[in-house]
This record gives C-alpha cells, structure tokens and sequence, in this order.
C-alpha cells in the first residue's frame, strides 16, 4: 500500500475519532443542561413551596378571634391556597382524617393529643398504641430512671446498637418519638406514606380496603394554649380566689349561688375542674356558658401546654381524652358541624345533642383537657413546576416538586419547626385540586 493509502486510512480514523468524542460531548452537554433544567426546576418548586409558607403565616396571624373553627380563614379557603406563579403551583393541605379528604389549609397543633403532656389513659388510646409503647413515652419525658411496668429507662437503650440514653426530658418533636421502646416506622407513620389523609394506590399494605393511620396523625409537641380569657385578662382561680366571685361572677350569678360556691371550698372540697360549678345550686347551662372563658382551676399561669381544641380536633384525637365516651363524641362533632353553633367557650358542650346528665359528667370529665383556641399551627406545603402531561405523551417525565413542612407560633411569632418532606411524594394527585368543605 503506498504512502497516499496509509494517510488517507490515518485521516479517516482521526476523523471517526473526532465524530464520535464530538459525538459524546453533545450527550454529555445535554445530560448536563437536562441536569441543569431539573434542578433549575426544583429550586423554584422550593421557592414556590416556601411562598407557600409565608402565605400561610400571614393568614394565621391576621386571625384575630377569641376561638377558632374549622371554618376559619387558616383551616379552609375555596381556592385561595392553590396559586400558581409563572409555570409552577402552590397548594397549602389539610387532611381531615374522619373523613378521607385532603381540604385547602392549615393544621392547628391543639387538635393533636400532646405527647408530653397527655396522661397514659390518653396515649393508649391512639390507634396502634401498645402498654409497653404508652409507658416507656412517659418513661423517655419523665425526668427519673425508675422505668414504669412496660416501660424503659437509660439501661434498656444503652443495651441497644446503636446505644443511646433515655432523654428524661420533653419530646422536641414527634420524630424523635422512632427513639422510643416499642415504636417502629410502621406504626408511627402508619400506611399514610406520603401522610395526605387518604388511601392511595400501594399504601393498603394488610389488604382491608381501609386506611391504617399512625401516631403521626394524632400527636403533636407544641400545643399551647394561655390561661386567660378571651378579652386578654386573667381568669379566676375557683379554688384560690374565692374573695372575687361576686366582683367577676356578681353579674352573671346572684349572691346567694355565689355563697353556695364559696361554702364548697369552706367545706375542703374543691373544685377540680370548672365545670364542677353545674353542681352548684344555681349555676344553669345558661350561665355556665356565660361564665366558663372567666374560670379555671389550674393556677393562673398563662402557659397551659397540651390542651386540644374541641372545635377543630378529629375524632380519633378527641376519643383520646380521658374518660370520654364514644357517643358523646360523635355528637360534639354533629353539633360543632352545624352552620351558626356558637363555639365561643367550652360551655358549648352542654347544648349537643345528648342525655343532660351525659353531657355534665362528660364536660366535667374532660374540661382541664380541652379549649377552644389554638396558637400553634401545622402548614404543609407542595409546590410543582409544569402543566399536566397528556396521557400517551412519550416526552412525558415526572414533574420536578418539592414539600415543606413548618410548624408556627402565634405565641413567639416565630417557625419552630422546618423540615423537607420531599421524599414523602407529592401528596395528591397533581392535576386534580384538594377539596373545599
């Protein structure tokens, strides 16, 4: 073969050499700005998702009322909590977990059982919850190593592997309850994976056409309310204040039921929760109603942590309070549900639907547990970029998204808690908008 032959079999390979780096530089840029598009996309779901956030904050503080509902601004919007911006949409999710619906809004933190505070009565009967689970809570808040029956202190989880120590102090979040003896992702998140409120394809694991919700549902940390009533001042201790009943109760309450107040506490039996006064000769359901936002029994301190919202808690959370029974509950909810109910103080309780007798015990049962207001809020944010994909579209890929979710404090006026909840899924069907009640 002459020289001629072998420089032009050279040229060719140099350029079949050059085509093919050529070739898998252009793969190479187009993987990278495919790459670049994504996370262009994802940042300004995160963007989106954290305006979601902000418009939350702004609704929750511009509330103003002495008692909050399902009903208010934060809770439900038709339509005002799905925006969208440019290419992308935010929507704001509220699970109404009685009801297998995912509506538009805001969760308050008072209509969860607090699991620092709840006694175990009320820890056993959250769904999935066990003996040995409702202790060792008890036993990881508690401040000592004296572990209850079915509980567990610092000499149980050293044993572990990882070894770590009891904490013998309050939850910080419901997250750090996977710490806890007895508690497996299973039941702590339930089937709910990606925790809308609704039983979606893959999630019915045991097979029994039914959602199987977990602790997370149901419990919250940062639940707490202020013991004073609604006008700001401070409520009327019935046990330590019994000088000023006829200075705050005269205009409701003539004197000589005051005086049948005042000879309870004479006698050494006082009052354990304010809705004992229905004892009293003279105290109606009317005037308790009047009365109830002036009263406690639990000092006058204005921190009272891990009351739940009678107005806004669901049904599994409210069958969680001591010594409640089911048939009460379910027509609090009938009553609270209907279209002018004053839910203004706790003595609203005393006009369900329900035997007069029933109703008493039941209020005088669970008063020191409940309230009607809420300060601490639960908002959960999605955010997507992109316009629905017609079914058959081969381009069709997944849509970039992020959720956030963030806990606020009208209290401090402050977020106390943040977390990307991404890895969840998106928590409704993206072309399809929650409900509105």
């Amino acid at each position: 073969m002459n020289q001629k032959g072998i420089a032009l079999i050279v040229v060719l390979w140099i350029s079949a050499i050059l085509t093919l780096l050529l070739y898998a530089f252009l793969i190479e840029m187009r993987a990278e700005a495919a790459l670049s598009d994504s996370y262009g996309a994802r940042k300004k779901a995160e963007q989106l998702a954290l305006s979601a956030i902000d418009k939350a904050i702004v609704t929750i503080e511009s509330d103003r009322r002495t008692h909050h509902t399902l009903t208010d601004a934060w809770a439900h919007s038709d339509g005002a909590y799905e925006a969208k911006l440019g290419d992308g949409t935010y929507t704001l999710l509220r699970p109404a977990y009685q009801e297998g619906k995912v509506y538009w809004g805001s969760i308050d933190e008072a209509s969860r059982i607090n699991l620092n505070v709840a006694p175990k009565e009320s820890l056993l009967k959250l769904p999935g919850m066990t003996e040995e689970i409702a202790d060792s809570v008890i036993d990881w808040r508690d401040s000592d190593e004296s572990p209850g029956t079915h509980g567990a202190e610092s000499s149980y989880y050293q044993a572990l592997q990882p070894a770590y120590a009891c904490k013998n102090d309050n939850f910080e979040t419901v997250e750090e309850m996977l710490y806890v003896k007895g508690v497996t992702a299973t039941l702590f998140w339930g089937e709910d994976r990606n925790q809308n409120g609704i039983l979606n394809p893959g999630e019915d694991t045991d097979q029994d056409g039914e959602l199987d919700y977990g602790f997370y549902a149901f419990i919250t940390v940062y639940s707490r309310d202020k013991e004073i009533r609604a006008d700001g001042s401070a409520r009327l201790d019935l046990n330590t204040g019994s000088a000023q009943y006829q200075q705050e109760l005269g205009d409701i309450l003539d004197s000589l039921t005051i005086q049948r107040m005042q000879q309870r506490l004479l006698q050494g039996d006082p009052y354990r929760s304010v809705a004992d006064i229905l004892d009293v000769q003279g105290v109606t359901p009317d005037r308790f109603k009047k009365i109830a936002d002036r009263l406690t029994v639990l000092g006058t301190s204005t921190k009272a942590p891990g009351r739940v919202n009678v107005n806004t808690a669901p049904r599994q959370a409210l069958l969680a309070l001591p010594d409640i029974q089911e048939e009460f509950v379910d027509a609090l909810i009938a009553y609270r549900a209907a279209k002018n109910a004053d839910l203004s103080n706790i003595g609203w309780l005393l006009d369900v639907e329900a035997d007069e007798s029933l109703k008493r015990d039941q209020l005088k049962a669970i008063a020191n547990f409940i309230t009607v207001r809420s300060y601490q809020f639960r908002i959960d944010a999605a955010a997507r970029i992109g316009e629905k994909v017609e079914e058959g579209d081969k381009e069709a890929r997944p849509f970039p998204f992020r959720r956030l979710v963030a806990a606020y404090d009208t209290l401090d006026h402050r977020l106390i808690y943040f977390k990307d909840t991404t890895a969840m899924g998106f928590p409704y069907d993206p072309w399809e908008k929650p409900q509105s009640p």
